[in-house]
């Protein structure tokens, strides 16, 4: 065991959080919810997989895997938005365009996160 208080900096060297990655089923329909749905930047980096980011460095690899188990809640990214109202009108085009974009699971926003 060790003793918290001994250490007064981070053990790792660390400059920022630079990536993630997300699974897919199908890349390219992937691809067109990001850039057409959600207006997020995307870079082919191979045939199975993208990068994607928005308004930062910050980057997600998405992965086209064969056997994508159903993401949790829990395990979620957020996307923000200037105003409550923008929120609500969100959530409507989503619940508008779910077919469309092979949406499903879509629940009322919540306040949560303190945001």
């Amino acid at each position: 065991m060790y003793d918290e208080t001994e250490f007064t900096a981070p053990a790792m060297p660390t400059r920022f959080l630079s990536h993630g990655t997300l699974g897919c089923h199908d890349l390219q329909k992937s691809r067109r919810l990001y850039e057409v749905f959600l207006g997020i930047e995307t870079m082919q980096t191979s045939p199975i997989s993208l990068m994607i980011r928005l308004g930062t460095e910050h980057v997600y690899a998405v992965v086209q895997v064969k056997n994508k188990d159903k993401m949790p809640r829990y395990y979620h990214n957020g996307l923000d938005v200037e105003t409550v109202e923008d929120v609500d009108s969100a959530h409507e085009t989503a619940v508008a365009q779910a077919e469309i974009w092979g949406l499903t699971d879509i629940s009322r926003p919540v306040e949560q996160h303190g945001t």
